[in-house]
Parts: C-alpha cells; sequence; structure tokens
C-alpha cells in the first residue's frame, strides 16, 4: 500500500501535493525574475544603442556642416590670393559668406537641439569655437578671413577627433 508522502515542519504538514505547488510556484516566481531582468537588460541595451545612434547623428550632423564651412573658405582662399580687393567687391565674397554662415548656423541649430547628449569636452571646445567667430567682427579685411580660416579649420580637427574617441 502506498501512503501519501507526508513531511512536518513545526506546524506545517506537507503533502506530496502541497511540495509539489510550493514548487511550481518557486519556479514560477523564478521564472518571472529571470523575465524581469532579461527585459530590463534589453531595454538599458536598447536605451543606450538609441543614445548612440542621436550622438552619432549629432556629431555627424556638426561636422558635416563644418566641413562644408571648411570647403567654402578653402574656395575663397583661391579669390583672395588671385586678387584680395576685387575679391573684397565681388559677388563671390557674399555668396561665400552666405554659404559659410548658413552651414555654422545649421551646425549651430543641431548643437543646441543636442547638446545633452554631446560629451563635455566637444561642448566646451564647440563653445571656444563660437567665441572665436565672435572676435571675427574685430578684424577688418582679409584679416578676417584668414583668421575665419584658422578657427574652421582648428575646430573642425578638434572636433572630430573628440567624436571619433567618444564614438569608439
Amino acid at each position: 500500500m502506498d501512503l501519501p508522502m507526508k513531511i512536518v515542519i513545526g506546524q506545517l504538514d506537507l503533502t506530496k501535493t502541497s511540495i509539489a505547488v510550493l514548487g511550481f510556484i518557486g519556479a514560477t516566481l523564478i521564472g518571472i525574475g529571470v523575465t524581469n531582468l532579461t527585459n530590463r537588460k534589453s531595454y538599458l541595451s536598447a536605451s543606450y544603442q538609441k543614445k548612440q545612434d542621436v550622438k552619432r547623428s549629432a556629431y555627424s550632423y556638426i561636422l558635416s556642416h563644418l566641413e562644408s564651412a571648411h570647403e567654402v573658405r578653402e574656395a575663397a582662399q583661391d579669390y583672395l590670393d588671385q586678387d584680395a580687393e576685387a575679391y573684397f567687391h565681388s559677388s563671390e565674397l557674399k555668396r561665400h559668406l552666405a554659404d559659410i554662415n548658413n552651414a555654422l548656423s545649421q551646425a549651430h541649430t543641431r548643437f543646441k537641439q543636442d547638446k545633452l547628449f554631446l560629451s563635455e569636452k566637444f561642448v566646451a571646445r564647440y563653445k571656444l569655437f563660437r567665441a572665436s567667430l565672435r572676435e571675427l567682427e574685430h578684424l577688418s579685411f582679409p584679416d578676417e578671413q584668414e583668421q575665419l580660416k584658422l578657427s574652421i579649420d582648428n575646430a573642425l580637427s578638434d572636433l572630430t577627433k573628440i567624436a571619433r574617441k567618444e564614438l569608439s
């Protein structure tokens, strides 16, 4: 005759069935805990990846517009080298300045939009670049153009290095 297995713990009287039920409940709770941990890890991973994507996009956008300003400034240098006085009075100067201002304006708009995602080092160097642009107002042509070239070139180089390090 097979008698039901009975375990007594203190005042608790457990049968085989109640032990099986407790085991099932325990396994279920462990399964729920593991599922929650897995979901949390997936959420954190996706959140981190989304932040990296925003960073990458912001750095790329800002740097590509600084690169555009650099390229326009390089084209302007050809005119300056040929005849600075004629360039000063030309429509090319106005077009170049408009293109540079447009590129720098777009970069700055994106900088303000995504500033919280950018590294402190990038933000500090970008602000230094913007300050150097404000100093150009006190210079006369063609010194202003030469300083603009230096400001853009140095900022582009430094900010590219910072962004690469941040994203690697």
